[in-house]
């Protein structure tokens, strides 16, 4: 024993042994450090809770500190204060029973005397029932370890030691047949028949008086044999060595036909399913099938994965990578990658919207895309283990054309998930996938199969064979396996009797077959499923590596094993089914304190702890797997991971737990659920909020919910009364999420103001607390808030805040949302250049990033709408283009100015049809108000250019304005140009002032304009000339706002040529120069109708007419 270092005896009269003494434990003393020692750092208020549930919280509170003083005058014995732990130099002999057993070790073990004897905890009642259970618990591995002791003996030939091992066993599981039956054997291996069936007269008689039955046939059986002397002893174990041919038949036969279809299949660029009961060569085909083409893909569905989201992907993933070293992913890839490969990136913002679950599909698909550049195939096996989020993925890329190389996927009959089942059916029923269900083996495939294994004289079986497993191929070479092994065909097997009926029957009987140490390796292997590796047992069983190769040698002999899992499902299925209960649940819960410890998925360590029988230990990381899950917008699992953890926390939570969890829940629910049911799934949340945090915590929630409502009104209700409580428990991160739902409650109410003024209040608080991801969230809400009243430059100040945050901290798509907004901001001042900067970038962000929903519309539709502002119409024509075909693909609710953008650029291109066609798309009615003004804006610009009466549509425009600066500049501008010139005057200069007033210097270079072309119709050059020249000096800043800047050169020209300028020429040879430039970047097809139809370059490019005297 090291020196300062402890030994705690549990078992039999409590003790602790070390530092040259050894001390009796009191009763409560005795029964923390078991609990300690059991069940690992536990709070102190749970500790106080179970031994002194008689009184206050305070009272046991003291008691304990009174026992940890007793207990701290033996130094290193603790390790953590709170939780409180055990140091890590006390050792336990539960500790070391539970290891040996373990571990199939079983020498050295004191077995005498239960947990805690001599002490009664009556008044302890929560503790009495732990200490029940875990008495219950260690008798199971007590009993287990006697028989793992008695079996490897009696294999080692050592009966006399083995005969008394099985006497200890008996004695302690009195009523065991399999414990007499041991008894009874080796007394007569021994030589003594007597003791032999007076041991079945003993087993005889314990059954009668206990439980009333009679012996089983099998313990009957035996005693029959000892009687007649027909019971030869067991020799070790020779395991034969299987034939390479039965391992791995040399040849697939039988599968011919659907070879052909699959064929058929691959040529056509069908999707291919193979489906079959287990054992009937699904993976095989496949396989082989697809190295006739080339290399495959794998990703493989394993045992447990179904539990933990993304698990099949995230093991796929980091074997290609580990494959491909070599591969550059982009950074937006190796952050979406990284909520499932944590290893790859920090930490990415959580999934909120359709568009961001679509960017993380399509990462998967990058990475697939780049790992299959040298692949024939992409093979999905085993598709009925994966879990749901990881098939969901799966079938959204097999479904992208051209993604990725053909795709081939295998399940169990009967055993696929309903909505991968029916996705399947969709894409068989739309032509897109071949399905092929394998059927068994026929007698002359079987035959075929016989002979290619080249065993001498196994093909005479054939017909016994075949009726035996009913051409089953993995049923057929098990059997065969099993044949070779018990050496029935050397013996001349007659064909009949003697196997077991089914296929888990004879894997059972190969199990049975191995030594201990292999047994409880494989047992390993079933518990820890995809993460078990030879070093991980190692450090669980605390072996060394080295020792347990034999054993591993020794499965992989029995073809029980391939690389680190078990060669087929069907053997884990037998090794889990003939594990002891006690032995799996203590090898899960081993298992699971190491995954913990290592970091691992949380719901996989809470799947080992509740399979262990310890729920309570299982609800942290089901609460963690569910946050997990809730980030990655996997709503249905987070529900589920957080109704496991409130069932648990029922029977053994506190009220705070319980109304955590349950707030959780309500918020996943308030996602998932219509909006008729949220007021019903809230009224728990409130029946458990007791403190007013709690309070203001449901209202929160309350408000949340009534947001998807759009009534204001309800919204600022609940979030009022949810932050004045919030303020009462001293909460401010809670108070600025509240104050962000008053705000949104104005906004829906029609009220920016109130809202920016609730916006700027949270902006405070996020910034005492150093929120930075949430500042920069609010941040950009205050800007499009400012936006919405016309202070756009305000609005840039808080877009650029948020933009240096989101740089910062590495979030390319929020950055791509602030970029968006902030071109909204700059376009509606007239920084038509530093727009098409800003969405340059942000177009290299919708490229990389995919998935982004609106924006990937809401980008080049206004960087399309700049671009014509600025003349550039090749790029202008490409980018509206682009935005008007994804604007098909989903929904968008900017459609009215996306068609007003995409008709002015064909107005200025001299196709008034093309702009029109444009416009009758869309039904006016169906827009929002301000959409519908957008359109019926681009309708006057449609009828100015065509000299139609525009009455109605002015009445129209003008009744469904509303407040809008930007949108009363730009029609006042229009009507100027459609009505009488006197009234129309009157209208450009309210234009003008309007956007003076509003600081819209796009639209200031428009009303300028405006003003001199109806002054100069008016005869009134002289008052026209200072607006020509206020728009060309304006233009050194600013650029027009849907207008072509080759209306503003052309008055400019006339107003000089009417005073006789001396200027005049030059002003008209510099447009006219501007319109050839112009037009070089006018697509082809258009060009001739820019120049010739466009009626303000057909004005521009007339000659040039000097008045008499002047030079020209």
């Amino acid at each position: 024993m090291e020196s300062g270092a402890w030994e705690l005896r549990l078992l039999g009269p409590p003790s602790l042994i070390g530092q040259g003494r050894t001390v009796l434990l009191e009763r409560k003393p005795a029964a923390l450090l078991a609990y300690l020692a059991l069940e690992g750092p536990t709070p102190r208020s749970k500790l106080a809770g179970l031994l002194w549930p008689e009184g206050s919280e305070a009272s046991a509170r003291n008691n304990l500190r009174q026992t940890l003083f007793t207990l701290r005058r033996y130094p290193g014995l603790f390790g953590g204060s709170d939780p409180l732990s055990l140091s890590p130099l006390v050792r336990s002999d539960v500790a070391a029973l539970q290891n040996r057993v373990a571990s199939g070790e079983g020498r050295g073990l004191e077995l005498q005397g239960e947990l805690l004897e001599g002490h009664d905890y009556d008044d302890c009642p929560e503790f009495e029932e732990w200490l029940i259970y875990e008495r219950e618990r260690l008798q199971e591995l007590r009993i287990e370890a006697l028989n793992l002791i008695a079996e490897r003996l009696e294999r080692e030939g050592k009966l006399a030691e083995a005969l008394s091992w099985a006497q200890k066993l008996l004695e302690e599981d009195p009523l065991s047949e399999a414990a007499h039956r041991r008894l009874m054997r080796l007394h007569y291996l021994l030589g003594d028949r007597a003791a032999a069936l007076r041991a079945y007269a003993r087993c005889v008689e314990a059954l009668q008086r206990e439980l009333g039955v009679e012996p089983l046939p099998e313990t009957r059986s035996l005693a029959q044999e000892i009687e007649r002397g027909g019971l030869a002893p067991q020799p070790a174990l020779i395991r034969k060595r299987i034939p390479l041919s039965v391992e791995r038949p040399p040849v697939l036969v039988g599968r011919e036909r659907e070879w052909a279809l699959m064929e058929q299949a691959w040529e056509r660029g069908e999707l291919i399913v193979i489906s079959g009961e287990p054992g009937m060569g699904k993976t095989r085909l496949a396989l082989e099938f697809v190295a006739s083409k080339g290399l495959p893909i794998v990703f493989s569905g394993r045992p447990g994965d179904a539990s933990v989201p993304y698990a099949t992907h995230a093991r796929a993933f980091r074997r290609l990578l580990g494959e491909k070293p070599g591969l550059e992913l982009a950074p937006w890839v190796r952050r979406e990658l990284s909520r499932i490969l944590p290893e790859l990136a920090g930490e990415p913002p959580p999934l909120q919207s359709e568009a961001d679950k679509l960017r993380f599909f399509e990462a998967q698909g990058e990475l697939l895309r780049l790992a299959s550049q040298d692949a024939a195939a992409w093979v999905l096996d085993d598709l009925h283990f994966f879990d749901l989020p990881s098939l969901e993925v799966a079938f959204y890329l097999a479904g992208k054309p051209g993604l990725l190389p053909r795709v081939i996927q295998t399940y169990r009959l009967g055993e696929l998930p309903p909505e991968a089942a029916r996705r399947v059916r969709q894409l068989e029923e739309a032509g897109m996938l071949r399905s092929i269900r394998l059927e068994p083996l026929s007698e002359e495939a079987v035959r075929l199969l016989l002979l290619e294994l080249r065993i001498p004289g196994l093909e005479r079986h054939l017909d016994s064979l075949m009726s035996l497993t009913g051409g089953n191929p993995l049923f057929l070479l098990e059997t065969i396996r099993h044949l070779i092994e018990t050496d029935r065909l050397e013996q001349g097997w007659s064909g009949q009797g003697g196997l077991p009926g089914k296929v888990g029957s004879i894997i059972s009987r190969r199990l049975e077959g191995l030594s201990t140490e292999a047994l409880q390796l494989a047992r390993l292997v079933g518990v820890a499923g995809s993460d078990f590796s030879l070093e991980f047992a190692a450090r669980l069983l605390g072996r060394d590596l080295l020792s347990l190769l034999p054993a591993w040698e020794e499965l992989e002999r029995a073809q029980l094993v391939r690389g680190e899992r078990f060669s087929h499902d069907l053997i884990l299925e037998a090794v889990v089914a003939g594990m002891p209960q006690g032995v799996g649940a203590l090898l899960h819960r081993r298992v699971a304190t190491w995954l913990a410890q290592e970091k691992a998925n949380p719901a996989r360590v809470a799947e080992h702890w509740l399979a262990g029988g310890e729920p309570e230990r299982a609800v942290p990381f089901l609460l963690e797997a569910a946050r997990r899950a809730e980030h990655a917008s996997l709503l249905g699992e987070a529900l589920r991971f957080y109704r496991q953890a409130a069932q648990i926390l029922q029977d053994h939570g506190t009220p705070e737990q319980m109304f955590d969890v349950q707030e959780a829940i309500a918020v996943v629910r308030l996602r998932l659920e219509p909006a008729e049911s949220h007021q019903a799934l809230l009224e728990p949340l409130f029946g458990l909020a007791r403190t007013p945090h709690q309070k203001a915590r449901a209202h929160y929630a309350r408000a949340s919910a009534l947001l998807r409502t759009g009534r204001g009104e309800l919204v600022e209700e609940a979030a009022r009364s949810g932050y004045e409580l919030a303020v009462q428990s001293g909460d401010p991160s809670l108070e600025a999420r509240l104050l962000t739902s008053l705000a949104s409650a104005q906004w829906l109410k029609g009220q920016p103001g109130e809202t920016l003024t609730l916006l700027e209040r949270a902006l405070v608080l996020y910034e005492r607390l150093g929120d930075h991801e949430e500042l920069a969230a609010n941040q950009g809400r205050v800007a499009v808030v400012l936006d919405a009243l016309e202070r756009h430059r305000e609005a840039l100040e808080h877009h650029r805040k948020a933009e240096v945050a989101l740089r910062r901290l590495g979030n390319e798509y929020r950055l791509l949302i602030v970029l968006n907004n902030q071109a909204v901001s700059l376009g509606a001042l007239g920084y038509k250049r530093r727009v098409c900067e800003v969405l340059q970038e942000a177009m290299g962000l919708v490229d990389t990033l995919q998935g982004v929903g609106e924006l990937a519309v809401s980008v080049p539709m206004l960087l399309g709408d700049a671009l014509r502002d600025l003349g550039d119409y090749g790029g202008a024509l490409h980018y509206l283009e682009l935005a008007h075909a994804r604007a098909k693909e989903q929904p968008y609710w900017r459609v009215g100015f996306l068609a007003k953008a995409l008709a002015l650029a064909y107005l200025d291109l001299g196709q008034p049809a093309r702009a029109q066609s444009v416009l009758e798309a869309l039904h006016p009615e169906a827009l929002q108000p301000d959409q519908r003004s957008f359109l019926r804006l681009a309708w006057l610009r449609l009828a100015q250019w065509r000299g139609y009466e525009a009455g109605e549509l002015l009445r129209e425009l003008e009744a469904g304005l509303g407040p809008s600066r930007s949108l009363r500049t730009a029609f006042y501008a229009t009507r100027a140009a459609l009505l009488p010139l006197e009234e129309g005057l009157s209208w450009a200069r309210q234009a003008l002032e309007l956007s003076q007033q509003a600081d819209l210097g796009g639209l200031q270079i428009v009303a300028h304009t405006r003003v001199a072309q109806v002054l100069l119709a008016l005869g009134r050059p002289e008052e026209a000339l200072p607006h020509a020249q206020a728009a060309l000096e304006l233009r050194a800043t600013y650029d027009p706002s849907d207008f072509y800047w080759g209306e503003v050169l052309l008055a400019h020209a006339r107003t000089l040529e009417a005073l006789k300028h001396p200027e005049a020429a030059s002003q008209r040879r510099q447009a006219q120069s501007w319109v050839g430039q112009t037009a070089e970047g006018v697509p082809a097809e258009y060009r001739e109708s820019f120049l010739r139809h466009n009626p303000v370059n057909v004005a521009l490019l007339e000659p040039f007419h000097a008045p008499h005297g002047s030079e020209v």
